[in-house]
Parts: C-alpha cells; sequence; structure tokens
C-alpha cells in the first residue's frame, strides 16, 4: 500500500474501532473522494495488517449483513430511511444500486441493522377506536360479505399492469403475489440483453416515464454516484452522454490513484 499523508493515517486510527475493514474502507472513500484517493479493502486490511492495527471486530461477515446489499446501498438506508416505507425505500434502491431487492428483504435488512423509519403502522398511544363501547351484531347476512379463502381483492393487479411508485418510477407488475421490476430495466435486456450485476439503466433525459431505448444508458453505481454528486444529469440527453464520461473519467482516475 503507498505511502498515505498523515491526515488520512489520522483518520484511520481514529475510526478503525469497531468497524469492519469494509465500512473502514467505505468511511474513507467517502471522506477522501475528492482529493484523488480511492481506497480498497484489500488495500486497507494490508495497511492494518503492516500497522498493527486492530478493529476489534470478529473476523468475516458481520451478522445481519447481506451480499444482497451494497456497502453504498447500505448507507442510502441508514441516511434516508426516516418517513420512508420498505416498499418505497426498495424501489428507491432497485433504481438507484441496480438491484433486485423486495419489501420483506428491506424490512429484515432495517430489523437486523436498527434502522428505523419511524412508521410504526400501528396507532399511538391515547387513541380512541371509532368502535369503543359498540357491540358487534352477529347477523347470517353478514357472512356474505366477509372474505372467503382465495379471495382476490378488488384492487388486484394482474400481471403485466404498470404503475409508478412514489418517486414517479414506472414499475410493470411481472408476477404474483407482488412482484414488480422497473419497466425500463425490461425495456433494456428486452433489446440489449440481460444486465451485468452492478450495472444500472438511468433515463438520459431525465423523464422517468420515457423508457425508449434510445433514452436508457447502463452505467455502473460508482458512475451513478458520481453523476449525482457533480449534478451532470440533464434534459438533453447529449450533455448527459458527455456527463456520463466525465464521471466514468473521475471514476477511472480515482481507481487508477488508488492502484499505484
Amino acid at each position: 500500500m503507498k505511502r498515505y499523508p498523515d491526515e488520512i493515517k489520522k483518520f484511520i486510527e481514529s475510526n478503525v474501532k469497531g468497524r469492519t475493514t469494509r465500512e473502514l474502507t467505505a468511511m474513507l472513500n467517502d471522506r477522501f473522494n475528492d482529493s484523488g484517493f480511492y481506497f480498497t479493502e484489500s488495500k486497507v486490511k494490508a495497511y492494518k495488517g503492516n500497522h498493527s492495527i486492530k478493529s476489534g471486530t470478529t473476523p468475516g461477515v458481520r451478522k445481519g449483513t447481506t451480499t444482497k446489499f451494497p456497502q453504498e446501498m447500505m448507507e442510502y438506508v441508514k441516511e434516508n430511511a426516516r418517513g420512508v416505507g420498505n416498499q418505497e425505500m426498495a424501489d428507491r434502491c432497485n433504481e438507484l444500486f441496480g438491484t433486485s431487492v423486495t419489501a420483506v428483504q428491506m424490512r429484515n435488512f432495517k430489523r437486523n441493522h436498527k434502522i428505523s423509519s419511524g412508521l410504526t403502522g400501528r396507532f399511538e398511544k391515547g387513541h380512541i377506536p371509532a368502535t369503543k363501547g359498540k357491540k358487534m351484531l352477529s347477523h347470517p347476512n353478514s357472512q356474505k360479505t366477509q372474505f372467503k379463502k382465495g379471495h382476490i381483492p378488488h384492487n388486484h393487479m394482474e400481471v403485466g399492469t404498470l404503475r409508478h411508485t412514489t418517486d414517479g418510477y414506472l414499475v410493470r407488475k411481472i408476477g404474483e403475489p407482488d412482484q414488480w421490476e422497473l419497466e425500463a430495466r425490461l425495456v433494456y435486456e428486452r433489446e440489449k440483453g440481460k444486465i451485468p450485476e452492478g450495472k444500472i439503466v438511468t433515463y438520459l433525459d431525465g423523464n422517468k416515464d420515457n423508457v425508449s431505448i434510445d433514452n436508457l444508458a447502463l452505467i455502473t453505481c460508482d458512475v451513478n454516484l458520481e453523476l449525482n454528486r457533480k449534478k451532470y444529469r440533464f434534459q438533453n440527453p447529449e450533455l448527459t452522454q458527455s456527463g456520463i464520461l466525465a464521471a466514468q473519467l473521475a471514476v477511472d482516475i480515482r481507481k487508477r490513484k488508488g492502484t499505484t
């Protein structure tokens, strides 16, 4: 591992305790992103070993973590969970990071990492039910309105149905009981083939309803983050294409500096 400035050495020493190599690597890349440094887990691990630095964590994958959640996505969920439901957060992450997590997986991830949205789904203390003090009458006709086993709700959506997420993304139902996929990904894979792992589809003109193949581009998660940080997205598709090239160049430069 190449020699680093004292600022980076002090940052590592101050933040290593109780953190895994993966977590520390993410923190270093976030803190020194604009300084031309790019860190990998192997290099951070080597640095810790060469300097006899211990984190105090148990070797291996920390309980509650999963390969379905990249480090950048884990940080995004932690920073944006407040007031956002599991389905909405899953939709956001699937669009931003090209994953395919479900609402149930998102719920389990948040529970394992003690992340709260602040949405309890329950009545708050002191709430008075509208039926308090009222006796439920039993009548044979009431059975006519009760749901039977196998009942299909009136708002059930058929496979193939299109709808918008709360963030405005166009999604299509691809299976039961509640399997949805971004229409942009479906269109891209139909026209260009399977999307490689680690790649996501972005909209060149910023219009999430414009899923024409000419308006879709395939980028990495690193480039996507760079586009967001540098605000390289435009309504003009050609400008966004230039922004993607600039973002890719910045990512490549950081990675090259990190290996020299």
